[in-house]
């Protein structure tokens, strides 16, 4: 019997054009959802050496997309979430998942150079919100800024977060975007 390889849903909006003027809430998540990138102390998130190349890796393509402002974001022990603003001036069309998977890319083919040349970073896909209203803007801003004093609560923080009371981000995403913004 031939295994299936398992494919991560389609989460894009049909028919949506990700390379126009727009504002997106994005979550890229580490393979398996393991602590790769440091740890968060005192509720403050403080890189690893893996953690400092993603971080310069994430700096770097912002000045790669001079179309795309890449706003408030977060790196976090096994994801990060970020704001990214195509503007209308984006004349060669780069679309949102074609700058996630330079990043990805970029960031991966760095790891390798650097720590082991078979190491896997990403998992595959991200989740992504178009972002509609200056609240929800708003909203978003400040669930970013605070992430890391969530971080007990995370059900992938290995310290302890898999708590019952807590659910796992695939809950709270729907295909309509996230249910609490």
């Amino acid at each position: 019997m031939e295994s299936k390889k398992l494919r991560p849903r389609k989460l894009r909006l049909k028919g949506y054009d990700y390379s126009q003027g727009g504002s997106y809430f994005i979550t890229i998540c580490s393979h398996y959802k393991q602590s790769l990138f440091g740890e968060v102390r005192n509720y403050k998130m403080v890189d690893n050496a893996l953690g400092s190349l993603i971080r310069r890796s994430w700096e770097n393509a912002a000045s790669q997309h001079p179309f795309a402002d890449f706003g408030t974001w977060v790196l976090m022990p096994n994801h990060m979430h970020a704001m990214v603003s195509i503007s209308d001036d984006n004349v060669r069309k780069k679309s949102l998942s074609r700058i996630v998977a330079a990043f990805k890319a970029q960031s991966t083919a760095r790891a390798r150079q650097c720590f082991d040349p078979a190491m896997k970073i990403w998992q595959p896909g991200y989740y992504e919100r178009i972002v509609r209203t200056n609240d929800a803007l708003e909203k978003i801003i400040e669930y970013i800024e605070t992430n890391p004093l969530k971080w007990d609560l995370d059900p992938y923080n290995p310290d302890g977060g898999a708590r019952s009371d807590r659910e796992p981000i695939e809950d709270l995403w729907t295909p309509h975007g996230w249910q609490f913004f």
